[in-house]
C-alpha cells in the first residue's frame, strides 16, 4: 500500500531520523499518527499570504493591510446601515414584523456587521507570522500525543523528527525542551484531550 505521507517519510530518511521514528513506535506510538502530525506541522503556513491570501487571488501586496482595509469597509457598511435603522420607516417595518411574528428575535444588521468586524480584528491581533499559533498548536499536539502514548517526552526523538520535516537548523533536544517550557499550558490542554481519546476512543 502506498504511503499517505511519502514526502514526510523521505524527509525523515534524508535527515537520518529513522531511528527516532522507530524508537517512538516501539514505545507505543502509531507510526501513521506520528507521520500525520508531522505533516500538519510541516504544512502550517502562518504567513499572511498563507493565512488570508486566497481571499484575493493574484493579489501581490500586503495581505494584512488588505484585510485591515476590508474590516474597515465592513465597519463603514455597518455605520451606513445603522443610519437606515434609525429612520421611522425602519421602526415601522419592525413594528409590522413583530405583529405577524411576535415570538421572533431580530438582531439589527448593523450590530451583526460590527460584531463580525470585531471578530476579525480579534483574530488578526492573535495571529500572524510573528506568533506562529498554528505551528505551535500542531507541534504541541504532536508532543502531547507522544507523552500520552509513552509516558515520556522523548525530546531527542521528537526534536529530531521536527528538525527533519521542517528544515529547522539546530532544533535539538535542548531547543525543544525550551519550547516545551514556554508552551506548557498549550501542551497540557492538548495532553488532557489526547488522554481522553486514548482512554475513551468511542467518545472521540
Amino acid at each position: 500500500m502506498a504511503s499517505k505521507n511519502p514526502e514526510i517519510e523521505q524527509a525523515i530518511k534524508e535527515h537520518c531520523a529513522d531511528a527516532a521514528l522507530r524508537t517512538l513506535v516501539a514505545a507505543g506510538c502509531e507510526e501513521s499518527t506520528l507521520l500525520g502530525g508531522l505533516s500538519v506541522l510541516r504544512d502550517c503556513d502562518d504567513s499572511w499570504e498563507g493565512l488570508i491570501g486566497q481571499a484575493w487571488p493574484g493579489f501581490r501586496g500586503d495581505s494584512k493591510k488588505r484585510l485591515q482595509s476590508s474590516i474597515k469597509k465592513i465597519r463603514d457598511c455597518a455605520a451606513e446601515i445603522k443610519r437606515l435603522e434609525s429612520t421611522p420607516l425602519w421602526a415601522m417595518m419592525l413594528y409590522v414584523r413583530s405583529r405577524y411574528s411576535p415570538g421572533s428575535q431580530f438582531v439589527p444588521w448593523s450590530q451583526a456587521l460590527e460584531s463580525y468586524a470585531d471578530t476579525w480584528s480579534e483574530v488578526i491581533s492573535k495571529t500572524g507570522p510573528k506568533k506562529h499559533i498554528f505551528q505551535a498548536e500542531a507541534k504541541a499536539g504532536l508532543v502531547a500525543y507522544v507523552k500520552a502514548r509513552t509516558s515520556h517526552w522523548h525530546d531527542e526523538e521528537v526534536s529530531a523528527l521536527i528538525e527533519a520535516v521542517t528544515d529547522k537548523p539546530r532544533y535539538d533536544a535542548h531547543a525543544h525542551r525550551q519550547w516545551r517550557s514556554e508552551n506548557e499550558d498549550l501542551i497540557r490542554g492538548l495532553a488532557v484531550e489526547e488522554l481522553r481519546q486514548t482512554n475513551h476512543p468511542e467518545s472521540a
